[in-house]
């Protein structure tokens, strides 16, 4: 009885962050592609905008968000990330941002590695949420119940950036 209770529990989490990574994916769908409200809607003249050098882009921070859920759709497989330190990463991703240039080109990306994610988790059963998983940068191991997570987290957080961005270059409706 507690075993199926237990099962029913963990097939919950995998079943919100389903739902937590769709609603972040959209929210980012909907800030590049500029089909949301007035709020959300990033310029033609800014998607390609940067407060500062080394600041990223809307592009770009809708490109690394998008290259993430690729990566971590591959550590959630058993596929150690490739990168060993936050600063090998942080290039590598620089590389990868630089060749999205258009908002077309941001969205494709980002609905091709969240359909991956997607499918991911979808094959992540209730049995599985207790095996651990390399983490990135040497952190040990985490349990799949944990890593299911990290994409939702790091999108979250990007789109948080643009939302910052939109008030850097003065659009504060929201």
């Amino acid at each position: 009885m507690i075993t199926e209770a237990i099962k029913k529990l963990r097939s919950r989490d995998k079943s919100r962050c389903f739902v937590s990574v769709s609603i972040f994916r959209d929210r980012v769908r909907a800030i590049v592609s500029g089909k949301s409200t007035p709020s959300l809607y990033t310029p033609e003249d800014r998607i390609n905008w940067t407060p500062s050098p080394s600041a990223r882009t809307p592009i770009q921070l809708v490109a690394h968000s998008a290259n993430s859920l690729g990566f971590i759709s591959e550590m959630l497989q058993g596929t150690p990330y490739p990168a060993k330190t936050t600063a090998d990463a942080d290039a590598e991703f620089l590389v990868m941002e630089q060749e999205i240039t258009s908002r077309e080109q941001a969205i494709d990306l980002l609905e091709g590695k969240f359909e991956k994610y997607v499918t991911v988790l979808n094959k992540i059963g209730p049995e599985q949420l207790e095996t651990l998983i390399e983490a990135p940068f040497g952190l040990g191991k985490v349990p799949m119940r944990t890593a299911i997570g990290v994409g939702t987290g790091h999108t979250q957080s990007h789109t948080a950036q643009l939302d910052y961005l939109q008030t850097i270059y003065g659009d504060r409706n929201w």
